[in-house]
């Protein structure tokens, strides 16, 4: 279920130990076309092929398509390409985005997001 964190530890065979998360709210995510994995906040629960009734209770099963907060991958864009994302055209950046976009750095710095800008 999608909630407040609630974890359940089970003994398995050979005395190890299995968590069985009963409800949560943040898992990691992964965003395999550029490499990139974050934990994250869950939103929502979308759409499951196997059962509406699923998505009615925001259960979380694998396969489950998910709503997730964003945020943390376009920071990670943001600084490993030095361009903004996600914004309106015409909107103006914020004076803290903007000199961290913009800050001073060296040429061999500035020829790698260059390149990672061109082949990105």
């Amino acid at each position: 279920k999608l909630g407040a964190r609630r974890i359940h530890t089970v003994r398995t065979r050979g005395g190890n130990k299995k968590y069985r998360a009963l409800r949560l709210d943040q898992g990691n995510f992964s965003w395999g076309s550029e490499c990139c994995t974050r934990k994250t906040r869950i939103i929502d629960v979308v759409y499951n092929a196997s059962n509406n009734e699923l998505v009615r209770t925001k259960t979380l099963v694998k396969n489950a398509i998910v709503v997730i907060d964003a945020t943390p991958f376009r920071q990670w864009y943001e600084s490993h390409y030095a361009l903004p994302i996600g914004r309106k055209k015409g909107a103006k950046l914020t004076e803290q985005e903007e000199a961290m976009l913009n800050k001073k750095r060296s040429k061999k710095v500035e020829r790698k997001y260059k390149t990672r800008q061109r082949l990105g």
